[in-house]
């Protein structure tokens, strides 16, 4: 890893760990931190109002049947959302086992963005693409959207003391970004007469 006042340059190569770490943090990420008690909370909303639809419904009908029928369609309920549950974690294990990350990465932090090169890709984005910088025991994940983004595993430092530095200069690149390329460009092409013209 090289690193100075305006530039921080890694290059590491992905392993197969890489990607169960990738997939953990993206399921920490996207996890609420009170998802058991909002998680209890909703199957018993279901089962109320379920079973009070049902009552309404089927007046004269045993408190043991609405109940019954109350459960089985809260539970549909759940069944449903399950589904979609697992379909979000097909795309997370996607994520983590994008082909593009197979090999040595070459990564390039400046001011202007981020240069994320592969054996087979090579992928640029503004810090103004970039939510959240999240670091954690797992690694740093640059967030730019709400399941993608960038991902250093933290075995590629020598230390916790240098994840934590190149944390803050990642921060202080973010805070302090300069325009990219192209839109200082389209400036420098107004700012000569006075009319934009796409180069």
């Amino acid at each position: 890893m090289n690193e100075n006042d305006e530039i921080v340059q890694i290059r590491f190569q992905w392993i197969v760990g890489d990607l169960k770490g990738l997939e953990k943090h993206l399921k920490e990420i996207l996890q609420h931190p009170a998802h058991q008690i909002i998680s209890f909370s909703a199957r018993l909303t279901a089962l109320f109002l379920t079973a009070g639809v049902a009552y309404f419904l089927l007046p004269g009908t045993s408190l043991f049947i609405v109940f019954l029928i109350a459960i089985i369609g809260s539970n549909a309920t759940w069944v449903s959302w399950g589904m979609e549950i697992l379909a979000l974690r097909k795309l997370e294990r996607m994520q983590a086992d994008d082909a593009r990350r197979v090999g040595w990465h070459n990564v390039k932090f400046d001011r202007s963005g981020i240069i994320w090169s592969t054996d087979t890709s090579q992928e640029y984005i503004s810090w103004l693409g970039v939510i959240e910088i999240i670091s954690d025991d797992e690694g740093i994940w640059m967030k730019t959207g709400a399941i993608n983004g960038l991902y250093l595993p933290s075995r590629i430092f020598e230390s916790e003391k240098q994840r934590r530095e190149v944390v803050n200069k990642l921060e202080f690149f973010k805070k302090h970004h300069t325009l990219p390329t192209h839109h200082l460009d389209s400036l420098q092409t107004i700012a000569d007469d006075g009319i934009y013209r796409p180069n």
